[in-house]
């Protein structure tokens, strides 16, 4: 309302405008708001204590497994079962290579701990899911900058997104200058959520490689692959 000097807090439909028989001032244009429908689905549980014929580890009084610690052995494994090279150069920011389908970022000790390392790995994991072979997310439009802002955007959540599912904790703040963000998000808000899809998406590429592929990758060394 601000950014357009309104200050009335009524809105109308397109339907609440015409019944009237009222119009659009000229140059004026209507702004997007977001109906969030939440799904209600219902099923039946049953309580233990209700039932009979359990093994033991089913009993009311059977301990519950301990949970799992997070660790970044899972991003370990997580990388090297996408069986996508790494190639470590020194003096080079992070970048995922679409052409030669391949990671090249620093050396870990370059970097200030090894929680700050595997998120960049994260990253730009996010980003090779893009691949052609993959979810062939590269050029979707006609402007190369546009592409790559979005690109930043959906790596960016989607290392979020797989931080939280890996159960890690104290993600550092994002290397990319969020800037270009702003502009690109004003012209189309509605690219924050196609960004979130394409994250989820690839994620689900990411992750399957945990249980789908057993091979492994291998990682190069010193510009070796």
């Amino acid at each position: 309302m601000q950014q357009r000097s309104l200050h009335s807090g009524r809105w109308l439909t397109g339907d609440d405008l015409r019944q009237p028989g009222g119009q659009v001032r000229g140059g004026e244009k209507p702004v997007t708001l977001v109906r969030y429908r939440p799904s209600l689905s219902l099923f039946k549980v049953i309580n233990l204590e209700q039932c009979n014929g359990l093994p033991d580890t089913l009993q009311p009084v059977w301990p519950l497994p301990p949970r799992p610690q997070p660790s970044l052995n899972v991003v370990r494994d997580l990388f090297q079962n996408s069986g996508i090279p790494v190639i470590h150069r020194d003096n080079i920011l992070p970048v995922y290579r679409a052409l030669h389908d391949r990671i090249e970022l620093p050396p870990a000790a370059a970097y200030a701990g090894e929680q700050a390392y595997w998120q960049d790995i994260l990253n730009l994991l996010v980003q090779a899911t893009g691949h052609p072979q993959r979810l062939h997310r590269f050029g979707l439009t006609v402007d190369r900058r546009t592409d790559e802002v979005q690109e930043a955007l959906v790596a960016e959540l989607g290392a979020a997104f797989l931080t939280a599912s890996l159960g890690l904790s104290g993600r550092q703040p994002s290397r990319h200058d969020v800037a270009p963000w702003v502009s690109f998000l004003h012209d189309d808000p509605w690219r924050v959520f196609r960004a979130a899809e394409a994250a989820r998406k690839g994620n689900g590429v990411a992750e399957c490689a945990k249980t789908c592929d057993d091979d492994g990758g291998d990682v190069a060394e010193d510009g070796q692959r």
